[in-house]
C-alpha cells in the first residue's frame, strides 16, 4: 500500500523546496556581490595605477618591501631596464634589499604618447615611485644616462 500523502505534508514538502530555493538563491546574490566587490577593488587599484602613471610606466620589484630600497636607473635615452632586470635585481633582492626597476616615461615598456622627456617627468615618476611604496631613502644605481639622473636627482 502506497504511503499517505495529506495536503498538510504537501504544503510542508512545497515550503521545504521553497526554503531551499530562497537559501540557494541568497548564496547566489552573496556570491555575487563578492565577486562585484572584488572587482571594483581591481578596478579602482587599475584607475590608481592610470591615474599616477598614466597607465603605463613598466615597473617591477624585488624582495621585500621592507629591507633597504634600490632604484635602478636605466640608460638611454631610449633603453630599458630588462638586462638589470634579469642579471641582478633578484640577487640583490636574495642579499637583503627591496629592488625596484623601472623604465623612464616613454621609454622601454613605459610607452607614454605625451612623453616630455624631461629630467622633471622623470624627477616626478621617481617621487611617485617613493610615495607609492612609502620609501624613506633609496640607493640609487644608474647605468650611463641613469647615473645621470641619479646625480641630478640626488
Amino acid at each position: 500500500m502506497a504511503p499517505f500523502i495529506s495536503r498538510k505534508n504537501l504544503n510542508s514538502i512545497a515550503i521545504h523546496k521553497l526554503e531551499i530555493y530562497i537559501c540557494m538563491i541568497s548564496i547566489y546574490i552573496y556570491t555575487t556581490i563578492i565577486l562585484m566587490k572584488n572587482i571594483l577593488i581591481l578596478f579602482i587599484l587599475l584607475l590608481n595605477s592610470f591615474l599616477t602613471f598614466g597607465g603605463n610606466l613598466y615597473i617591477k620589484t624585488f624582495g621585500n618591501q621592507e629591507n633597504p630600497a634600490i632604484l635602478f636607473l636605466h640608460g638611454g635615452p631610449g633603453y630599458n631596464c630588462a638586462n638589470f632586470e634579469i642579471t641582478t635585481a633578484q640577487a640583490l633582492a636574495n642579499q637583503g634589499y627591496f629592488v625596484i626597476v623601472y623604465d623612464r616615461r616613454g621609454e622601454g615598456r613605459s610607452t607614454d604618447e605625451k612623453a616630455k622627456y624631461t629630467f622633471q617627468e622623470t624627477f616626478d615618476d621617481m617621487n611617485t615611485i617613493y610615495e607609492n611604496y612609502k620609501l624613506p631613502k633609496a640607493t640609487l644605481i644608474g647605468h650611463s644616462f641613469g647615473g645621470i639622473v641619479g646625480s641630478l636627482f640626488a
